[in-house]
């Protein structure tokens, strides 16, 4: 048995955060070792806890980057990861270290924005997608038309690469509509 990849992308709202809670609950049932990390710099909503928009929660443990993994993977079987786009490239590495390591086989299972607010590819994921042995590719509704969304279009005028938020702050947006609201 070898290590597993497994990526959920989508835009916001797409219920990638769900699709991860239901990983990891899999994971505590077939009574693997599990650690649950976000990012610690998304402070929308409770600490220590992986939360949906809707108010889902799993327990789960802030971390400041991808390098904290290393040491606290040690004898883990299962990693979730939600978020992903927040730990940038510095996720890759760390990732391909924890894939390849000869003393585990693990399940890496990773949520997150595929595609950054201007449509573009968001590291770490254009590696992430070509490493992974599974792909999970979630569309969600145009907040315009209805249809299904694969874009995250910003409401706010930040200009960083990540800028924490939810509703009223993104929506998700059809390819259509969101080249409409580039003009």
């Amino acid at each position: 048995m070898s290590s597993r990849l497994h990526i959920i992308c989508g835009p916001m709202f797409a219920g990638k955060t769900t699709r991860l809670i239901q990983a990891a609950h899999d994971y505590q049932s077939s009574n693997l070792q599990l650690l649950v990390v976000y990012p610690r710099k998304d402070t929308r909503y409770k600490p220590d806890a992986l939360t949906t928009h809707t108010g889902v929660s799993f327990p789960a443990t802030p971390i400041n980057s991808p390098q904290q993994l290393l040491s606290l993977a040690t004898n883990i079987q299962a990693i979730c990861i939600d978020e992903a786009h927040f730990f940038g490239a510095e996720l890759i590495e760390v990732v391909r270290a924890l894939l390849h390591e000869s003393a585990m086989h693990r399940n890496i299972t990773i949520a997150g924005i595929e595609r950054n607010h201007l449509g573009n590819p968001f590291e770490p994921f254009p590696w992430l997608l070509c490493e992974a042995d599974e792909v999970t590719k979630l569309n969600s509704s145009c907040a315009r038309c209805g249809k299904p969304a694969i874009h995250s279009k910003r409401l706010t005028e930040s200009t960083q690469r990540i800028a924490v938020g939810g509703i009223g702050d993104y929506e998700a947006r059809c390819r259509a509509c969101f080249a409409l609201s580039e003009n």
